[in-house]
């Protein structure tokens, strides 16, 4: 962190771990959330975000988690990791997430307790959302849980809606997957940023760190466009590997 002394800033302003502190949106981004949150407030089933990789759909995704009002949705983020394998794995992470204790090892009886635990936040008067990230990393078997999922219900209505945020592979999958597919009620792409984006992106980051004298930054726009092609995360590691050169 010594090197952005100089700069007079209170923390990094490129770091490209998703913080809620740089959360920025064009209009398109802005259009793109309201519309997925107005989804899940509304309890529909299932949610698609993707885009590129390093386009941001992560801080997307943890910005709409935040926005929704925990006196009415309780939701779990759960990141599906690379090689994981099996959908007996990601129901015993689901059910510990809802407060059991001792998941089973079953599937049909996984699904009970989790049916369990959604009717337990159903009584408390809010709605259950689930957030997978990084979803293009399912197997098969565990894509084709999410029926199963969408499946559960109590008086006739939804206990749970699901959203997956993934990259472009996320759509080839679920093509093969007709029985997920066409269950999706609501579609988000995020693209990357336009040239005309990427100063003002600059500025705000900068700002947020409590940097000063931002509009020297829109001059770099044009180069970094260039070489990032408008994703966040390419954008974010040059003007990191940048400010430590220039320190």
């Amino acid at each position: 962190m010594d090197y952005l002394g100089p700069f007079g800033l209170a923390k990094d302003p490129f770091e490209v771990e998703p913080d809620l502190d740089f959360y920025a949106e064009n209009a398109s981004r802005r259009r793109l959330r309201l519309r997925i949150q107005r989804g899940l407030i509304r309890a529909k089933g299932l949610t698609l975000l993707t885009g590129p990789e390093g386009t941001g759909k992560t801080l997307v995704a943890r910005r709409i988690l935040h926005d929704l009002d925990p006196e009415r949705f309780e939701a779990t983020w759960m990141v599906v990791l690379p090689g994981t394998r099996g959908a007996e794995s990601l129901l015993r992470r689901l059910a510990t997430e809802l407060g059991v204790v001792e998941p089973a090892t079953e599937r049909g009886a996984l699904l009970a307790e989790i049916h369990g635990g959604l009717e337990a936040i159903r009584a408390k008067g809010r709605h259950a959302v689930l957030i997978f990230d990084n979803a293009q990393c399912f197997d098969r078997e565990s894509l084709a849980l999410v029926s199963h999922l969408l499946a559960l219900e109590s008086d006739e209505r939804r206990l749970l809606s699901l959203m997956l945020v993934g990259s472009p592979a996320l759509l080839e999958m679920l093509s093969s997957e007709p029985d997920v597919g066409h269950r999706v009620d609501v579609r988000g792409e995020l693209a990357a940023l336009e040239p005309g984006d990427v100063a003002s992106y600059l500025e705000h980051r900068w700002e947020s760190a409590g940097g000063t004298g931002a509009e020297v930054l829109s001059g770099f726009a044009p180069r970094l466009f260039a070489l990032s092609e408008g994703r966040l995360r390419r954008i974010n590691t040059l003007m990191d590997n940048a400010l430590f050169e220039a320190s």
